[in-house]
C-alpha cells in the first residue's frame, strides 16, 4: 500500500509539471503520424482478396446462367415428353381393337379403352390382372393360349377363340430386349364374330 501511495504522489507531481517526463511522452506519442505508405503485404493481400471476390462474383453469375439454361432446357424436354406422352395415349385410345401390354409373366400392364367396349370393363383398372381372367374369365389360361406359344417361340402367335357368343382374334407379340430376353408381351383382342359370320353365309351359297 505504501509503495502504490508513493507512485501516485509522484505521478500527481509529474502532472504538475509541463516539462515532466509525463507530458514529454504524451506529446510525442499524440504527434506521430500514421506512415504515408501501405506495407507492400497489405497492397498484395487486399489485391488478392480484392481478386477473389471478383472471381467469385463472375463465378456465382456464370452458374446462375447455366442453371437457367439448364432450367429451360429442362422445361421443354418435359413439354416435349407431354405431348410425346398424350400423342401416345390418344393413339394407343384410338385403336379399335382392345391392345394390352403384358409382362412376362401375362400380366396386365396397360391397356386402351377399347378393353371397356369389347370386355366391358374399365381399362384402368384391369391392370394388375392376368389376360386370361379379363378375356376368357378363366383362372389359367386356355390349353391353345397364344400368350403360351409366343412365350416358348418368341414369336408372334394368332389364335381364333371362342368367347361366349363371340369369335375373338387374338394376336400375341413378345417384347425383348437388347439382349434378347423376354420382357413381356403385346397382346391384341378383335371381334371377328361378324366377319367370320358373312364367311360362314357366303360358304352356304
Amino acid at each position: 500500500a505504501a509503495l502504490l501511495e508513493a507512485l501516485d504522489r509522484n505521478l500527481v507531481g509529474l502532472k504538475k509539471d509541463p516539462d515532466s517526463v509525463y507530458f514529454t511522452a504524451l506529446r510525442r506519442w499524440t504527434s506521430e503520424e500514421l506512415p504515408g505508405e501501405v506495407p507492400l503485404w497489405l497492397s498484395v493481400a487486399g489485391g488478392a482478396a480484392l481478386a477473389v471476390a471478383l472471381f467469385a462474383v463472375l463465378g456465382m453469375l456464370g452458374l446462375n446462367r447455366l442453371v437457367n439454361a439448364k432450367t429451360r432446357e429442362l422445361r421443354a424436354l418435359v413439354h416435349q415428353l407431354g405431348a410425346a406422352g398424350r400423342q401416345w395415349r390418344a393413339t394407343f385410345n384410338a385403336v379399335q381393337d382392345a391392345i394390352w401390354v403384358l409382362d412376362d409373366k401375362g400380366t396386365i400392364l396397360y391397356a386402351n379403352q377399347a378393353t371397356e367396349r369389347l370386355f366391358a370393363q374399365d381399362h384402368e383398372k384391369v391392370a394388375g390382372f392376368p389376360c386370361w381372367e379379363v378375356a376368357h374369365h378363366r383362372h389359367e389360361p386356355l390349353d391353345d393360349c397364344p400368350l403360351s406359344i409366343a412365350r416358348e417361340t418368341l414369336r408372334r402367335s394368332t389364335a381364333t377363340v371362342a368367347s361366349d357368343d363371340r369369335r375373338l382374334r387374338i394376336t400375341v407379340d413378345p417384347i425383348r430386349d437388347d439382349e434378347g430376353r423376354l420382357t413381356g408381351f403385346v397382346h391384341l383382342v378383335s371381334d371377328v364374330t361378324e366377319r367370320i359370320r358373312a364367311e360362314e353365309e357366303l360358304e352356304h351359297y
